[in-house]
């Protein structure tokens, strides 16, 4: 791996509404160091990066929709790391790549060899099971054979 190629970094995002108060300071922080973005919505990544009280004007950050088209997806993300540059994968709501698109990047990121960087926040699955009172450490997937 290339020492001066950027990073892809899955930054948490608040759920519906909710304040930052509750993210992680270094997912901020790194948020606030990015000016490359892949997004679920723009307009509520925007929102989140104004709420984060980003350094940059909002109009020179680059803002870019994920489509269905995971190839130009990844060939944007590429581009712009190739350059060095990081390029931060945001979600409408949690997590990117968990119950939200951006798995098809992550998966590319890897297979192409470049750093993938995860910071911890919220996402609603994993808060809807720690509510449910289920068990999470004995899941039930179909489609694995049991022991």
């Amino acid at each position: 791996m290339e020492s001066n190629r950027g990073s892809v970094h899955l930054i948490p995002v608040p759920l519906s509404g909710s304040d930052t108060g509750y993210l992680a300071k270094e997912a901020i922080e790194v948020a606030q160091n990015i000016n490359h973005f892949m997004v679920e919505n723009a307009k509520s990544a925007r929102n989140f990066l104004k709420s984060i009280n980003h350094p940059i004007p909002l109009q020179q950050i680059e803002v870019e929709t994920i489509s269905e088209n995971n190839k130009q997806n990844w060939l944007w993300v590429k581009e712009k790391a190739k350059l060095g540059l990081n390029v931060g994968i945001l979600s409408e709501a949690g997590l990117p790549a968990v119950a939200d698109p951006g798995s098809e990047i992550i998966k590319a990121a890897h297979q192409d060899g470049y750093k993938v960087v995860t910071h911890s926040g919220p996402n609603s699955m994993i808060m809807a099971l720690m509510a449910s009172g289920m068990n999470g450490q004995r899941v039930y997937i179909p489609w694995i054979p049991s022991r």
